[in-house]
């Protein structure tokens, strides 16, 4: 077994307990388990977009209804009992002997376990379930009234039931909800679909709801799971410290699950895990406790938290998992079932990844198969990624039989269709541990839409032996494109039931304190810190974010940033920086969203979270001077570097490089050398620059330049980078210096030297700091090119934060596609001429027949030009229509 980390925290158990007991019923058949075809697909990425569940008929023959349990699978090794006597409900799971789920009471089993926000819940130590508003159950009441079978099916791997549910708290009360009950016996696991109907003509209001509440059998006394930040990793599996629970006392935040399941077990880590794929309703909370009442032991609880409004005839599906066994090896069926975007195969699962064939196998986190262009290598099903997000996908191939082009396919939601349209090739050799790269960034079909499924194929056959598939997130959000679904978002307050119309996430608030929550994020605050959303709203004045961490998974205040709105029912964009607060740090886990403080309709076209501060950098905050007492954001380690009038000094190695801040981006092809002044200890040895990338953002030695060391003060150093190709062709995000021996540095300065200025809108989202100022939609980075209509005959955008040397930089080239023939504008503002005017501008002639033209400008001529230019405004065109510009670039003349 891997080692086991103990996590020390509290947990919360809701209030649907009793202290009474019942007996046990004893398995009375067997059933001889016949495995099914895979489990059905589900859904779960880093950004989980659950599907639709389709209807589903009752499985096999109308049977007569026994008494007492009846079993699916064989007791004596791996059977899921359903106790007749309790309407059906899920009561026992055998397992070698161990007994997994407590039945004591109905309160106890595995229940759908739903509230009403309208009615009153009263729990106190010596006065329970008195007041206890709507709550059906599948098994029965607290005061033992048994909910009653309806009808029951069965086949020998699988069984249907369907029975009149009984109020928890109203004593012999039926309830207006039918539940249906499917469940599967799969290979190591059983695969369960539990659906409310509703028969009411009322409506239940939102409220939250156990989904489903699971309590653990007496012999599976310690709590395991994964709620840290690299799910699907094979990272350690935890323990945690649950608190022990007297009824009525619940006081203990959740835990959020990274790899959405949580297990109780015993010390040989044998036990039963609960895993729920996302979809419709969940949340990323999970409540967990041991119950302290009339058992001879605690007995162990966890419940998934959804939230949701029971209109009349609703019918809401409830689908999951229960996988008795080995904890640490059944997290490999769990890899296989929850669909995601990082394959490391470490758990020597192949991860949802089949060919077919009979060739793959996975040993010591390899993934080893024989493919071709008629047999591939498949991902599971359904990935719901959306395109724009991540452009870029990595296979590490370990080893390869054969010198052969490998090329990536993909399905989207709307294109079911395999072809090559879908399709990126990459060249590829038989040398060892080989990085290939699968570039989507300018393929039309996978931008701006749902991602579903992978495919790798070569064009004759070659046995392929794959470390890991990784793709590469630019930036993480909700669209709101698939109308199928809200994206993994649930009401949790005051919110009318959220729907998707015309690709934005609408609702109405119904009080001034309106909130919902987002699915299981998971990012680091280090590396993304700007929220970025368009939303109209028809009342309020302020919106508010708020955001769990792995730390804190509840919502407080101190987690929390309010921005104000406006509210004239129109679409705005709004971008909110949470780099600055002080609990914006570790793993961000998940957002509350409050739109508004008012009662009224509201509507949000989507929400991204980008990396930290991502703002273009025109050559302003890469030049550190730092001999003006400012270490400026440059780090090594988490010390603080002395600073004086001679500049920052540092201890430095190989592993203790001296890094510089984050926040800021440019185009390395726009920059071809990195200058250093600095004065070191030793006279020999390297001194060492690396740079990470959007695409990149690992260090490595891909992305390195070293010079030796000379001795001397403020020694210079000319770093030229244009002869490496990841520094020449990707987006550069920081930077740090290292040095081969132990040496001290006094640096001085470091700049990065500028061969142009040019924003080349290969950021997406970001626009390279240009804003829509006219007459103008908001500007979208889409195909590597902003794009943007104009509503009138004097649209204009503009950017600004420049300091451009315009008599070194006086040509401009724009390239632009246009709707209709006419004449362009270009305006600026200097130090000296801060204001607009015709006398700081140039026309120029615009082609407009919907194709890319290259416009080169002559600034020269304009003598307020070679002052140091601050702001530029960009007139496409004297008339309306839809735009594209592909780059604006400010270089030297004759470049």
């Amino acid at each position: 077994m891997k080692k086991i980390v103990r996590f020390s925290g509290s947990v919360l158990c809701l209030f649907l307990l009793a202290a009474c007991t019942s007996p046990t019923s004893l398995p009375t058949e067997e059933i001889t388990p016949i495995p099914l075809p895979t489990a059905a697909e589900i859904t779960h990425t880093p950004l989980p977009l659950p599907t639709a569940t389709a209807t589903i008929a009752p499985m096999g023959e109308i049977q007569e209804i026994p008494s007492g349990y009846v079993y699916l699978g064989d007791p004596k090794t791996m059977a899921l009992g359903f106790n007749m006597d309790a309407g059906g409900g899920i009561g026992s799971l055998l397992y070698n002997g161990i007994e997994m789920i407590d039945d004591a009471d109905f309160g106890r089993y595995v229940n759908f376990s739903p509230y009403d926000g309208g009615d009153q819940y009263i729990c106190q130590p010596n006065d329970c379930f008195t007041t206890w508003g709507w709550n059906p159950l599948q098994t029965g009441s607290v005061d033992s009234f048994p909910a009653k079978v309806l009808e029951y099916r069965r086949t020998n791997d699988s069984v249907y039931i369907k029975t009149q549910a009984v109020n928890w708290g109203h004593g012999s009360q039926y309830s207006d909800v039918i539940f249906e009950t499917w469940a599967w016996e799969r290979t190591g696991y059983f695969e369960l679909l539990i659906r409310l109907n509703h028969t009411g003509d009322d409506t239940h209001q939102l409220s939250s709801a156990e989904f489903p509440a699971a309590y653990f059998g007496k012999a599976l006394p310690i709590q395991y799971g994964y709620t840290g930040s690299e799910p699907f990793s094979a990272a350690p599996i935890q323990t945690y410290d649950s608190y022990t629970y007297d009824l009525g006392t619940a006081t203990n935040p959740p835990l959020i699950p990274s790899e959405n399941w949580l297990a109780f077990g015993n010390q040989e880590g044998v036990g039963l895990s609960l895993v729920v794929p996302n979809q419709k309703y969940l949340t990323p909370q999970w409540e967990d406790i041991f119950l302290r009442g009339a058992s001879p032991a605690p007995i162990g609880y966890i419940a998934p938290m959804a939230y949701f409004e029971t209109q009349p005839d609703a019918v809401i599906d409830l689908h999951f998992y229960l996988v008795p066994g080995d904890i640490e090896k059944n997290r490999a069926i769990i890899y296989e079932l929850l669909p995601h975007t990082f394959w490391t195969f470490d758990l020597n699962s192949s991860e949802g990844w089949s060919t077919g064939n009979d060739s793959l196998k996975v040993s010591d986190g390899v993934l080893t198969a024989e493919i071709s262009e008629d047999e591939p290598l498949t991902s599971a099903a359904s990935l719901d990624l959306y395109g724009s997000q991540a452009t870029t996908i990595q296979v590490q191939v370990k080893e390869a039989s054969a010198n052969l082009p490998i090329c990536l396919q993909f399905l989207t939601q709307t294109d079911w269709v395999w072809d090559d349209a879908k399709m990126a090739c990459s060249p590829m050799n038989a040398e060892p541990s080989q990085p290939v790269q699968f570039d989507f960034s300018q393929n039309p079909a996978w931008q701006g839409n749902l991602i579903t499924r992978l495919r790798l194929k070569t064009t004759s056959a070659s046995t392929l032996a794959i470390d890991w598939i990784k793709v590469i997130h630019q930036y993480y959000g909700w669209e709101f494109d698939n109308p199928q679904t809200t994206d993994g978002w649930a009401a949790l307050h005051d919110v009318s039931p959220l729907q998707i119309q015309d690709s934005a996430l609408t609702a109405s608030s119904t009080s001034e304190d309106p909130y919902l929550t987002s699915p299981f994020l998971g990012i680091a605050a280090a590396t993304y810190s700007t929220l970025q959303l368009r939303m109209k709203v028809e009342h309020g004045n302020f919106g508010e974010i708020f955001f769990a961490t792995e730390a804190e998974p509840n919502y407080i205040e101190e987690n929390s940033r309010s921005f104000p709105i406006i509210a004239d029912g129109e679409y705005h964009d709004y971008e909110i920086n949470l780099a600055d607060l002080p609990t914006w740090k570790g793993q961000i886990t998940a957002l509350r969203f409050d739109p508004t403080d008012a009662v009224g309709e509201f509507a949000v076209d989507y929400l991204r979270i980008l990396p930290r501060r991502m703002s273009f950098d025109p050559f302003l905050q890469t030049n550190w001077d730092f001999t003006q007492s400012s270490a400026l954001g440059w780090q090594e380690g988490t010390q603080t570097l002395p600073v004086n009038q001679d500049g920052l000094t540092a201890q430095l190695s190989a592993s203790a490089p001296l890094t510089s801040p984050g926040g800021f981006y440019f185009y390395g092809s726009s920059a071809d050398s990195v200058e250093m002044r600095a004065t070191s200890s030793a006279s020999s040895g390297d001194l060492c620059l690396q740079f990470t990338t959007q695409q990149s953002p690992d260090w490595d030695d891909e992305k390195k330049s070293c010079l030796p060391l000379t001795a001397g003060s403020d020694a210079p150093y000319d770093f030229s980078l244009a002869q490496v190709p990841l520094w020449e062709e990707e987006v550069i995000t920081a930077l740090r210096f290292s040095v081969s021996e132990p040496t001290t540095l006094t640096v001085s300065l470091i700049k990065v030297i500028p061969s142009r200025y040019a924003w080349e809108f290969n950021s997406a989202p970001n626009n390279d700091g240009w804003s829509a100022w006219n007459q103008i939609t908001p500007l979208t980075v889409k195909d590597n090119a902003i794009q943007f209509a104009a509503s009138g005959d004097d649209p204009y955008l503009g950017v600004g934060n420049l300091a451009i040397p315009g008599a070194d930089f006086s040509q401009m080239v724009i390239r632009m596609k246009a709707p209709a023939d006419g004449e362009g504008q270009i305006f600026f503002t200097t130090q000296a001429s801060p204001d607009w005017s015709e006398q700081q501008s140039v026309h120029f002639a615009v082609t407009g027949d919907g194709e890319y033209h290259e416009y080169t400008i002559d600034l020269s001529a304009v003598p307020a030009w070679n002052d140091t230019v601050t702001q530029i405004r960009l007139d496409p065109l004297d008339n309306s229509g839809e735009f594209a510009i592909d780059f604006i670039r400010i270089e030297r003349k004759g470049q």
